[in-house]
């Protein structure tokens, strides 16, 4: 990606508002699984809009920029991943990046249709066992790139920044094997993507499947 979106991200946050749900078979089922692949993240910014604002210049900045912070999360998620992977703790390998958004853009498979495909069709698709999906909304963005149009423009969502994340892992017969999210994460001390992802492998994954029990 040539830029990186930054969104003010979070810590304070209601741990209430998590959710986790992990199949009783998931182990048993990834334990034969050799790949799994992580999908550009769906990721939406919200927030009011000025009515000053030119509405095309706007639309035009916020799809470059949601394209950019799905793509720079999918990666993030991906780097964090395979660091884990080189220290033994991950029991199947996940696709190179380069290579699942390739054989996706081979076969016409856009974030607009994604959802048509059964997460067994993807898989099937990508060659893999497994395929992670993940989705971000922010109402506020800080920003390099695409958003600084949207600073430009005059649109920073609201003062008291939040966010909601889901992140659902199906495998090769589409059964929903791990899903975790949170709503109304409180977002004014951290920014970045990195951010982000770096709090999603410490607190989200901690039953990830593909992780090596102790």
């Amino acid at each position: 990606m040539r830029y990186i979106l930054i969104l003010s991200l979070l810590l304070p946050f209601n741990i209430f508002s998590q959710k986790s749900y992990k199949s009783p078979n998931a182990y048993q089922k990834v334990i034969s699984h050799k790949s799994f692949a992580i999908l550009p993240f769906d990721f939406k910014i919200t927030g009011r809009v000025p009515n000053t604002v030119n509405q095309f210049e706007y639309q035009e900045n916020v799809e470059i920029a949601e394209a950019e912070g799905g793509y720079s999360c999918q990666n993030l998620f991906a780097s964090k991943i395979l660091k884990k992977l080189g220290r033994g703790k991950i029991i199947a390998q996940v696709q190179p990046v380069v290579r699942t958004n390739a054989l996706l853009e081979r076969a016409e498979i856009t974030s607009e249709n994604i959802s048509e495909l059964l997460p067994e069709e993807i898989c099937d698709i990508l060659g893999v066992d497994g395929v992670i999906y993940g989705s971000v909304e922010s109402n506020k963005i800080l920003s390099t790139g695409a958003s600084i149009g949207l600073q430009f423009l005059g649109f920073d969502g609201i003062p008291t920044a939040s966010s909601n994340a889901n992140l659902s892992l199906y495998d090769k017969e589409g059964e929903l094997l791990w899903n975790w999210s949170s709503r109304r994460l409180q977002t004014n001390d951290f920014t970045g993507t990195e951010g982000l992802i770096r709090y999603l492998i410490r607190r989200a994954t901690k039953k990830f499947p593909y992780f090596q029990r102790r």
